[in-house]
């Protein structure tokens, strides 16, 4: 896998550039310490007890990775389906475009009465949230197959499961990737925002319980470790995404 080292160096100089402005303002009075500690501040507090950072990310990539299965799922099926079939796609695309804008934490009450409060909850919602990218890039993705590969398919006598699967699914594959990587992403700050909002586990709950308890450093610890967490769910995923894509062109195989 072949990368440009300037513009990954370049974010790197800038991430660095960031917190030397931050620890120079921090130093020199001009941000407040009691509201925004130092960068050796947050990096004793990410050190100071690695294994209360280490579960509680543990339980939110956890968390996030059933949800993301469980949207997906919903997501690929309802996305193929309604890129498949016109009739289905013309019977429930009211009540689809309705659901789809209501902000998913504006669904926690109505999530508590259904499965409760415990992690299902969590993972009801964020698989609610990142289950409408997939299905919207799918949908696209199937409907902006070339009509000529449906004919030149029926031409040949191809049958209608063969054409599914050579056809349709490898067609929409990249949109239906596309999909799935913002889906993931939406699925792991959904799960850290209903921990924050419920907090009980995970890396969303010890950032409340570090703002309510006026341990800043703390606070800022657990964005910074959500932030990386986040970051690294989002390369692990372009690494697959590339294995998959690779043979559909340069403006995929490069997309890492």
């Amino acid at each position: 896998m072949r990368m440009s080292l300037s513009p990954r160096c370049g974010g790197y100089a800038f991430a660095a550039m960031l917190i030397l402005v931050w620890w120079a303002g921090t130093a020199s009075n001009v941000l407040a310490r009691g509201q925004i500690p130092s960068p050796g501040d947050v990096l004793l507090a990410l050190t100071d007890d690695p294994r209360l950072f280490i579960n509680a990310i543990f339980k939110t990539v956890r968390q996030t990775m059933i949800a993301f299965a469980i949207g997906a799922a919903a997501g690929l099926t309802l996305g193929l389906c309604h890129g498949v079939f016109p009739t289905l796609r013309n019977t429930t695309g009211p009540c689809i475009e309705g659901l789809r804008p209501l902000p998913s934490i504006a669904l926690i009450p109505i999530a508590i009465v259904f499965v409760g409060m415990g992690d299902s909850l969590n993972v009801t919602i964020a698989a609610f949230a990142c289950a409408w990218p997939i299905f919207i890039n799918t949908h696209d993705g199937v409907k902006g197959i070339n009509p000529l590969l449906f004919d030149t398919a029926f031409t040949i006598g191809i049958t209608r499961r063969r054409l599914f699967q050579s056809v349709i699914l490898q067609a929409a594959l990249p949109m239906a990737m596309t999909g799935l990587r913002i889906g993931l992403g939406i699925a792991f700050a959904v799960e850290v925002s209903v921990e924050m909002v419920i907090p009980k586990t995970g890396i969303g709950a010890l950032a409340t319980t570090a703002a309510l308890s006026g341990h800043n450093a703390l606070l800022y610890a657990t964005i910074a470790a959500a932030a990386m967490t986040g970051l690294m769910l989002n390369q692990a995923f372009r690494w697959t995404e590339f294995a998959l894509l690779r043979n559909y062109g340069p403006q995929w195989s490069k997309r890492t």
